[in-house]
């Protein structure tokens, strides 16, 4: 009996844990699509600097736990050079070789 309630403490905490770090990363998303979708969607030109809301959004961004979420769908809407730009462009670039989803990040220009 100890162990099933063991058993049942320690999904509890797991939950808990992957819904926290869940909702982190929802609202980092729904800031970044807020703040920044303009700048990331297709086409790859023009490249336009974002505004310093956007920048605010990618530099406090969980961007393992956004790169994690980006799906085949995601990356039809989403360019993933003008994602590396904007990136670039707030002072938080990826580095080389950097996978977001499908998409891996090449050197920087």
């Amino acid at each position: 009996m100890a162990m099933a309630k063991l058993m049942c403490l320690c999904f509890i905490i797991l939950t808990i844990g992957v819904v926290v770090s869940a909702d982190e990363c929802d609202g980092d998303r729904q800031d970044m699509i807020r703040e920044c979708g303009k700048y990331h969607k297709f086409p790859a030109e023009p490249k336009l600097a974002p505004s310093d809301a956007c920048c605010a959004v990618v530099q406090k961004a969980n961007i393992p736990c956004l790169c994690a979420g980006v799906t085949k769908e995601i990356e039809k809407t989403w360019c993933m050079e003008k994602v590396g730009y904007v990136a670039n462009f707030c002072k938080k670039p990826f580095p080389h070789g950097y996978k977001c989803g499908s998409y891996t990040f090449p050197p920087l220009a």
